[in-house]
């Protein structure tokens, strides 16, 4: 083995690196520089004395990561390995390492397998990386928060208008390509402004909040609810046909009729309409508006009740303006 010069070595001693010589046959250490105490806190001679070097550093090495150590010892000749593991300082200190190695090819012996490398600690960088992927995490978290805040009612939970928009454009595609039918209940609280005057608006909130939470339960995995106004709320119902949808609202009805209200009973006003795919005079776009329209028929004929778009056509009634509190 060539002899390392003394300047050389006062000058290795210097660097931020570890560099080292070790003769894999024998897995003994031939050189190392005196930047492994700074590395590693322990001292220099206990490793030189080491009759393995290889299983002397895998006993400062992280669990976690000692087997893998091990496995990359076998590897260092003749291909070398660049790999990244943790040590543990005699004071319990964690830090990261990187360690790049090769075979020494300068050497007299071609039995004698030698190998080079230089070891870095690079716990700094590391723990850079770290802050930069929690911070990565936290705009991840706070931009999906942000795409939830824009197609959700702040104060009920359910969707809004945009959202019901959107769901309304892409269940009319699939209902075009799948040749099902789709239909909309517009459902409004009946009487909500006395009952907000009557007893306060955090009151007419709770009010609000209780309704949605049984329109929630009642819908399938497929539908989508919005509130789309101060007490009026739009449910889209994919793949339902008339009777469905008048039985969905029905169901609907009933549950927010017999449920326990802390003042007066709260009842709701309910239009509902359907499209189907062979319905070439229509869209879906006109759905909502149609059942508005057998929403406020409901309103007409005494509240509390379940009106389908189609009725308005088959038994023509006068209209009466109602409001639709």
């Amino acid at each position: 083995m060539p002899a390392v010069l003394p300047d050389l070595r006062a000058i290795l001693d210097q660097t931020h690196e570890v560099v080292w010589l070790v003769d894999q046959s024998s897995r003994r250490i031939l050189y190392i520089n005196a930047t492994y105490e700074k590395v590693w806190g322990r001292p220099l001679d206990a490793l030189l004395a080491a009759l393995d070097c290889f299983q002397f550093i895998a006993s400062t090495i992280h669990p976690e990561d000692r087997d893998r150590y091990l496995e990359n010892v076998e590897s260092c000749f003749p291909s070398g390995v660049d790999h990244e593991y943790r040590i543990l300082r005699p004071c319990g200190e964690v830090r990261w390492i990187r360690s790049r190695s090769q075979p020494y090819d300068a050497c007299d012996d071609p039995l004698q397998k030698l190998v080079v490398g230089m070891t870095e600690d690079i716990t700094a960088q590391k723990r850079h990386e770290a802050q930069l992927e929690a911070h990565r995490h936290e705009l991840e978290t706070a931009y999906t928060q942000l795409q939830v805040a824009v197609i959700t009612d702040p104060l009920t939970g359910l969707k809004n208008r945009r959202a019901l928009q959107s769901g309304l454009e892409r269940t009319e595609a699939d209902a075009l390509e799948h040749r099902t039918p789709v239909s909309v209940i517009v459902a409004d609280i009946d009487h909500f402004k006395s009952y907000n005057d009557t007893y306060g608006h955090p009151a007419g909130d709770s009010v609000l909040v209780a309704v949605s939470n049984i329109i929630l339960r009642s819908l399938r995995p497929t539908d989508l609810a919005a509130r789309v106004g101060g007490e009026e709320f739009t449910l889209l119902l994919p793949d339902t046909d008339r009777v469905g949808a008048v039985a969905a609202a029905e169901r609907l009805r009933r549950a927010i009729a017999h449920a326990r209200w802390p003042h007066r009973p709260v009842t709701v006003s309910l239009g509902v309409a359907t499209w189907r795919p062979t319905d070439s005079s229509t869209s879906t776009a006109e759905l909502i508006a149609h059942a508005d329209k057998a929403m406020y028929r409901s309103k007409a004929e005494g509240r509390n009740r379940v009106t389908h778009a189609e009725e308005l056509v088959e038994t023509p009634k006068p209209v009466v303006t109602v409001s639709a509190e």
